[in-house]
């Protein structure tokens, strides 16, 4: 999976409440106002992008997945990922040089 340079980080100013008994994290983004409710998949991704460089994150994500599903699948799924939580404004990709 090639990916550009730079990392993968939560927007700044997001209010995080995991909801363990439902499997599920909340997330709220003040600007502009709306509330998620991840799912277990988008919550694993969201988690993921903690500062951490694209490759970093698929090498991690294919790892905690890899009981689930081949590597090729995972990529997918990490690609639609990280495209929903970059759209719905919850990372962001800082790039470098």
């Amino acid at each position: 999976m090639s990916s550009p340079n730079g990392c993968y980080s939560h927007t700044p100013n997001l209010r995080v409440r995991p909801v363990e008994e439902m499997k599920s994290c909340v997330v709220f983004r003040p600007n502009p106002p709306k509330l998620f409710m991840l799912n277990l998949n988008a919550w694993l991704i969201f988690e993921l992008c903690d500062g951490s460089s694209p490759d970093h994150v698929a090498q991690r994500y294919r790892k905690s997945v890899a009981a689930q599903m081949s590597e090729r699948e995972a990529d997918r799924h990490l690609r639609i990922g990280i495209k929903n939580l970059h759209d719905q404004g919850l990372i962001e990709l800082k790039l470098t040089d």
